[in-house]
């Protein structure tokens, strides 16, 4: 049975698109990501039974996988590596006021709401936002404080040794050096931007 390496501990919008294509590079793994409800009823079904209080089998979740980042996982990261306690979390961040920027320019421009709900995929990001953030219209400032109060809470809870604090800027070598791993000759991954996002869901350049 395949054991998660990395569990992502760092809210959306933090390189995480790049990360899913960089660790499936380094574990020769898939990533598990949001996407791959998207394409899948029953494994939203699964996180919606989670949302309301299910105990879930971490390993039957993520067999076959080498890494999971962003929602839904994110939300129960702290559980996850706790059956996962080899992995390394991997806390991605970036600037407070750019990751702002970031997120009203794309997801809460983009993601459903609860007037807009058509699917259980679009139940299970509406009942995230609203459990496990601060809501589905938040303030700017309230969502840097949220945003900044879960990273000092990763950094504190996590034993150094196991921690992989990664700004978006920082490319392969966080990741390798906790790995044991040389850096790859390729370039590290940069997908995911603003322009790629809005382009892919229909958003108006700006």
């Amino acid at each position: 049975m395949s054991e998660l390496k990395i569990i992502g501990a760092g809210l959306w919008r933090t390189g995480t698109s790049s990360l899913q294509v960089a660790t499936e590079q380094l574990t020769h793994e898939k990533c598990y990501k949001m996407y791959d409800l998207m394409m899948s009823s029953a494994k939203t079904s699964q996180w919606l039974d989670i949302l309301d209080g299910k105990q879930p089998d971490w390993h039957e979740i993520f067999s076959g996988y080498g890494s999971t980042l962003d929602w839904p996982s994110l939300a129960y990261w702290e559980e996850i590596y706790g059956v996962f306690p080899g992995a390394y979390i991997l806390l991605s961040h970036r600037d407070p006021e750019s990751w702002w920027n970031s997120i009203s320019n794309t997801v809460l421009l983009s993601s459903p709401t609860e007037k807009s709900i058509r699917r259980p995929w679009d139940e299970l990001v509406v009942q995230l936002f609203k459990e496990h953030f601060v809501g589905r219209h938040p303030k700017k400032e309230e969502a840097i404080k949220f945003y900044l109060d879960h990273n000092d809470y990763v950094r504190k809870t996590v034993e150094p040794s196991r921690l992989i604090d990664w700004n978006i800027d920082d490319g392969w070598a966080p990741i390798c050096k906790a790995l044991g791993l040389d850096i790859p000759s390729n370039k590290f991954p940069h997908i995911g931007r603003t322009y790629d996002y809005r382009r892919m869901n229909r958003l108006p350049p700006i």
